[in-house]
């Protein structure tokens, strides 16, 4: 199990999200946030480490999350236009 020590802003927390389902979260972990070698090879390219500065972005991978909604009349169903 991944748990995953995450924020939320204030603004996001006010809004309503009646509707919404979770749907995937993930960690973006693109090749530039990797360390490439060394003793932290596969880790994220911190901004500082050993007391200097690395030119990384954090000591950690940002993750994100889906929320989605059904679109359609209100009852988790799309509407379709039939034409006579």
């Amino acid at each position: 199990m991944l748990i995953v020590d995450c924020c939320l802003t204030q603004s996001f927390l006010e809004q309503d999200y009646t509707g919404y389902n979770f749907y995937k979260a993930g960690i973006y972990n693109k090749n530039y946030l990797i360390t490439p070698s060394g003793q932290l090879r596969g880790y994220p390219f911190r901004s500082y480490n050993y007391g200097g500065y690395t030119g990384g972005f954090s000591d950690h991978f940002p993750v994100y999350v889906y929320l989605i909604k059904a679109v359609g009349a209100g009852d988790n169903t799309t509407t379709v236009n039939k034409q006579n």
